[in-house]
């Protein structure tokens, strides 16, 4: 990965922090209503066959990431979903739902800040929407902290790779009415600061 892409995605980054207001009064401004949906599913050999990089510019890459975005793959018989929803104040929610071989399933919801620019798409991982309000995540983590090249983006498609694992994903816009089956949780009470309610997941 070039180094102005890790240039622009750490400039980025330092700009959306010193801009961060606090997220707990944003999360109004998702939805929490959730029902069941599906779409249709992209393999990792498929995202990868269609990797030639395309810039699109900061400000039409920031109007199209706007609304609802969601994702499917499955790997070793798991069917792993996520829906990421961002919003234009730079606030972002994603609910992951996990599928394993024998139909357990397992998800959880993230919260944080999101925006690009130079062709990187980055998000800051503030914290866990729980039934009650949101739980916090440790500022500290540096795993809490990604960035993306965006290969190609449309308003019906994106294809944008990790820059540290150089992984592939696939999203594809869905109407706002578009829901995931998640179950949020109720937080508890835990020192500052506090650690996860269940391991991150990243996809």
């Amino acid at each position: 990965m070039s180094k102005n892409f890790r240039y622009g995605a750490g400039l980025a980054l330092v700009i959306l922090i010193s801009a961060c207001a606090n997220l707990g009064e944003k999360l109004e401004h998702f939805h929490w209503d959730l029902h069941p949906a599906q779409l249709e599913e992209s393999s990792p050999e498929e995202a990868a066959s269609e990797d030639a990089w395309v810039m699109v510019p900061s400000a039409e890459a920031r109007r199209l990431l706007q609304g609802k975005w969601y994702g499917t793959l499955t790997e070793e018989g798991v069917r792993k979903e996520w829906l990421t929803e961002r919003a234009a104040d730079g606030t972002y929610r994603v609910d992951f739902l996990t599928t394993s071989a024998d139909g357990e399933q397992s998800s959880q919801s993230e919260v944080g800040f999101w925006g690009t620019s130079g062709g990187v798409y980055f998000r800051i991982f503030r914290g866990w929407a729980m039934l009650d309000g949101m739980k916090t995540a440790n500022p500290n983590n540096p795993s809490y902290y990604d960035a993306y090249q965006i290969l190609t983006l449309d308003q019906h498609e994106m294809r944008y790779q990790h820059l540290e694992d150089e992984r592939i994903y696939v999203a594809r816009r869905v109407p706002a009415d578009f829901r995931l089956p998640i179950k949020l949780r109720v937080s508890k009470p835990a020192p500052v600061p506090v650690t996860n309610p269940s391991p991150r997941l990243q996809f």
